[in-house]
Parts: C-alpha cells; structure tokens; sequence
C-alpha cells in the first residue's frame, strides 16, 4: 500500500505498526542465521583442532608444551559453550501470533466495527505483536553476542597454542 496524501491515519500509523512488525521477523531470522554460522565455524574449527593434533602427536619425537595443553583444551571448551549458546538461540521462544480461536472470536464479536474501531483493534494487537518479537530479539541478540565472544575468545586460545608451538619448537632432539 503507498500512503501519501489522502491517507488516513490508520493507513499512516497501521502500515508503520506493520512495517515494524515485519522488521522483527527479519531480525529475528537474521539473529538465528548468524547463530547457525557460529556453529558452523567453531564446529569446523574444533574438528581441525582434532585433526592437527592427530598428525602432530603421531611423530614419534613430539613433546607438546604444558601450556599449549591448556590453551587448546581452553579453547575447545570454548567452542563448545559458543555452539551450545548458539544452539539456544535456535530454540523456539514463545512468540506471540493471532490464534485462529481468537481470529474467529473478533469475527463473530466484532465483524460489524466501523473501520476506525477494526483498524484501532487491528493496530492494537500488531503492537503486541510488536513488544514480544522485540523483548524476544533483545534476547536472542545479546545470546549471539555472548556466543561471538566466546568463540573469539576460543580462537585467542587457539592463537596462543599455535605461537607456543613456533615460538618453542615442539621436538625433542
């Protein structure tokens, strides 16, 4: 709908409630893809981190630092509380939506509401609509928040081991 001059306030105020309501949607879908991209990425990393330590503790003459140990241990559990946060993001919250029962009430009870009252109603319910998709986002995004951290937090680790390694050397002569 283009609303320009002429247009009432309900088709002002309804199409901005709405507009609102539909940039929660995105948000929230937004939020959750970033959320899955975390468990990608630290899943892939914590695989390679395996990976790496197979081959290297092959060698016959290999003698990992104490402190690597530690910083690769720190790292895989940080990882995983990034994919564990992330994997609650992903969980269904309750969010509000019209029940078709309650769809079916406002039909037998309000169905001959002059247009000003149907779009006060209408708007009414958007907005509630609105507060709980935007409480639940606020949510969601400081999860995602804390997930990012905790994987960087995870990648300094893994940072530190690989310094430890090249800085230290890791054979025994």
């Amino acid at each position: 709908m283009v609303v320009g001059e002429g247009s009432s306030g309900f088709d002002i105020y309804g199409q901005f409630i709405a507009d609102q309501v539909e940039a929660e949607d995105i948000r929230k879908t937004s939020i959750e893809s970033r959320a899955g991209v975390v468990i990608t990425t630290s899943g892939a990393i914590i695989t390679l981190l395996f990976g790496l330590a197979a081959v290297v503790t092959a060698q016959d003459n290999y003698v990992p630092p104490a402190s690597m140990r530690g910083e690769l241990k720190a790292a895989v559990l940080l990882f995983a509380l990034a994919i564990g946060v992330a994997v609650l993001i992903n969980l269904p919250l309750p969010y509000r939506n019209v029940k078709p029962g309650s769809l079916r009430a406002a039909i037998d009870s309000f169905w001959d509401d002059d247009t000003s009252t149907a779009s006060m109603r209408t708007a009414a319910t958007h907005v509630k609509l609105l507060y709980r998709a935007q409480m639940l986002n606020q949510i969601k995004g400081y999860a995602l928040l804390l997930a990012l951290s905790l994987e960087a937090g995870a990648v300094a680790f893994v940072a530190l081991a690989v310094q430890e390694i090249l800085l230290q050397g890791t054979f025994a002569g």
